[in-house]
């Protein structure tokens, strides 16, 4: 079977590390599929949940905020991500929770500077995205 590496990495964990068939992610310029072998390439990600496909297993993992980026010679990818959930752990509720934060601080923009507003201006976006699933 042809496999490679895959490892996702937060700034907090390794959410996954081993040896997949395929590895599909919606990145911000379109729909990818990695498989062994694939060219090199890097992307971003803005909000996809991945679908990672190991022999008969299927797992599904949400990620924000990411680059990915696949290396043809050592045949593996790595995703770097300020957060990636696997999708059964993620619970509503702290979500929400989280939105609200998020909403809360957007009341009041003149208290932050301009990469925190983008930045939770995009966060407020991908838990939307994510509470919709």
């Amino acid at each position: 079977m042809n496999s490679f590496k895959l490892q996702i990495q937060t700034p907090l964990a390794t959410v996954f590390d081993g040896e997949v068939n395929s590895f599909s992610i919606k990145s911000d310029g379109g729909a990818l599929q990695f498989l062994s072998k694939h060219a090199d390439l890097t992307s971003s990600v803005s909000f996809s949940p991945a679908i990672i496909q190991s022999g008969d297993t299927t797992d599904v993992i949400v990620i924000r905020n990411a680059v990915v980026a696949f290396d043809n010679k050592s045949n593996s990818l790595n995703v770097l991500a300020l957060y990636a959930e696997h999708e059964k752990q993620i619970d509503a509720s702290d979500s929400e929770s989280q939105l609200q934060q998020i909403r809360d601080m957007l009341q009041n923009p003149e208290t932050l500077n301009d990469y925190q507003l983008k930045y939770l201006e995009n966060q407020k976006i991908a838990l939307e995205k994510q509470l919709q699933k």
